[in-house]
């Protein structure tokens, strides 16, 4: 699950455009902590956890459909992954949604 994770957000995070190498060695940069030109499970954890508190505009630990909006991929299938049906996703939940993403695109 941890590698399925990294993988994705690897690839949703370096690989979502191919026009801008630079944003993208960005990404990689800021992403990569330890200087040993690899991502781990750790930087990617942190880099889920990161975007998922970029889209908690309330800070509550958790998203709302209306925070979500600015994910269009998320906003569309919010209730698919919206797993105990709260109108809320948790970041347990909104993990799912990032694991999906490598396999949609």
């Amino acid at each position: 699950m941890k590698y399925h994770l990294f993988t994705t957000l690897v690839t949703s995070l370096l690989f979502t455009t191919t026009a801008n190498a630079t944003a993208m060695q960005a990404t990689f940069n800021h992403l990569e902590t330890d200087a040993n030109a690899r991502l781990i499970t750790v930087e990617a954890d942190t880099a889920l956890r990161d975007n998922f508190t970029q889209l908690d505009k309330n800070d509550d630990g958790l998203l709302s459909r209306a925070e979500s909006a600015s994910d269009p991929a998320l906003w569309s299938r919010f209730k698919h992954y919206d797993r105990d049906n709260n109108n809320k996703l948790s970041l347990s939940e909104f993990s799912q949604y990032a694991s999906k993403q490598v396999t949609l695109n």
